[in-house]
């Protein structure tokens, strides 16, 4: 899987599967976005 990350305005993040563009679209805020990254961060490390 290959993720696509735009932001749409300033307030919305738009995240999908760019090998299914026709697919579902994650809409996140700033903040909700900031914490997805640092988790990802976080289990990475472990």
């Amino acid at each position: 899987m290959c993720v696509e990350v735009a932001a749409v305005n300033a307030s919305t993040i738009a995240a999908r599967d760019s090998k299914n563009p026709q697919g579902p679209v994650l809409h996140f805020t700033p903040g909700e976005w900031t914490a997805l990254l640092t988790r990802i961060k976080q289990d990475s490390v472990h």
